[in-house]
């Protein structure tokens, strides 16, 4: 039908078709069951189309059998969130996916700004602690997109990076070195950057981490996804 055309007739306000015709050999729209090609930092413009052609093999190699144990359907991201997805559309979504997990805050809230939501910071010296005790999957990896912008607010924005892993007698180990993130750009944009940074030792199942985020720099900052996650 022409819905394989991306056109659903008469469907949210559209007007019906005056023709029925459809082209032959015409573009097919892909599926929802399809997942685009997973973004990373070597992904372009050059190769999304093919990468998407591949996706059907893709995901059928990645998607566990009916018959497998349901107990071994883990997550991948045991802790992940983005900004303007259909299940983070506004900011008690954001709180809501956040309250479990963080601990020590000072000056971070989740705020919608210019139509943008993130968790932000407001004050200087802001911080916040995550903390996810008995890891249900490994992790090795941390993403975090983070806006950059402009003007005075933005002036001097900077955030200090720190994640651990749980050791003996209460102790934390460091599981990559501090990163620093600035929030400001020359740019008179407003754009969101990704920031993927690996482990230099996986957090095994059953294992817990704590990451340590603090505004080392400026008064405002602004968080719009995290994630957590493994390899596939």
């Amino acid at each position: 039908g022409m819905g394989q055309y991306g056109y659903s007739d008469g469907s949210y306000g559209l007007p019906h078709l005056r023709s029925r015709m459809e082209i032959p050999n015409g573009p097919v729209i892909r599926g929802d069951d399809i997942v685009p090609p997973e973004l990373t930092k070597n992904t372009s413009l050059d190769t999304i189309s093919q990468l998407w052609q591949k996706a059907p093999a893709v995901v059928s190699s990645k998607c566990r059998s009916p018959t497998d144990d349901a107990t071994n359907a883990t997550p991948m991201c045991p802790f992940a969130w983005v900004c303007g997805l259909q299940t983070m559309k506004d900011e008690k979504h954001l709180r809501r996916m956040m309250r479990p997990r963080v601990r020590d805050v000072d000056g971070w809230n989740a705020e919608k700004d210019s139509g943008k939501m993130g968790y932000v910071a407001m004050k200087t010296g802001a911080s916040f602690t995550v903390l996810y005790e008995a890891l249900p999957s490994v992790v090795n990896s941390l993403t975090l997109m983070v806006m950059k912008s402009y003007g005075e607010k933005w002036d001097g924005s900077k955030i200090s990076v720190k994640v651990y892993q749980n050791g003996d007698a209460g102790s934390w180990i460091p599981v990559m070195e501090e990163k620093e993130i600035t929030g400001f750009h020359e740019s008179h944009y407003s754009v969101t950057y990704t920031y993927n940074m690996d482990f230099k030792m996986e957090l095994p199942v059953g294992s817990s981490f704590k990451m340590d985020i603090a505004l080392i720099g400026g008064s405002y900052f602004k968080i719009q996804g995290m994630a957590f996650c493994g390899s596939w």
